[in-house]
């Protein structure tokens, strides 16, 4: 019985078909093309709705948990101060990539700063000390 297809909506069957869904798309330029497409669909016609499924699935977040992050930093950069979703953009979460843990809300400038010290921080901190 080693071919036998498991029992709809378990487990097994998920795993099943995501395994199958995720070699379709390795393999095919033509489902990725569409789900791709598909994508920026959704992302255009629900924003709120994505940045809520980006949150949750990249940082464990829920929309209210990202705003109450926002609210206990006055509305500022947790590094500069400045006044964060300036030009309707929301601002990034920072968060450590090593461990995941998040650190606080940032605005772009600070958060790509970060990003880019994080990689060269022991020399950066030798430099420092010179």
């Amino acid at each position: 019985m080693a071919n036998r297809k498991p029992e709809r909506n378990t487990q097994e069957w998920k795993d099943r078909n995501n395994a199958r869904n995720r070699a379709r798309y390795a393999e095919n330029p033509e489902v990725r093309r569409k789900a791709i497409e598909a994508a920026r669909e959704f992302q255009a016609k629900h924003p709120e709705r994505w940045r809520g499924y980006r949150l949750k699935s990249i940082y464990g977040l829920t929309v209210a948990e990202y705003e109450a992050m926002v609210s206990a930093q006055d509305g500022a950069c947790a590094i500069c101060k400045t006044t964060l979703n300036g030009g309707g953009k929301r601002a990034p979460v920072d968060h450590d990539h090593v461990t995941g843990r998040i650190r606080g809300v940032l605005c772009v400038s600070c958060n790509t700063s970060l990003g880019r010290f994080e990689r060269h921080w022991a020399a950066i901190t030798e430099y420092l000390r010179v």
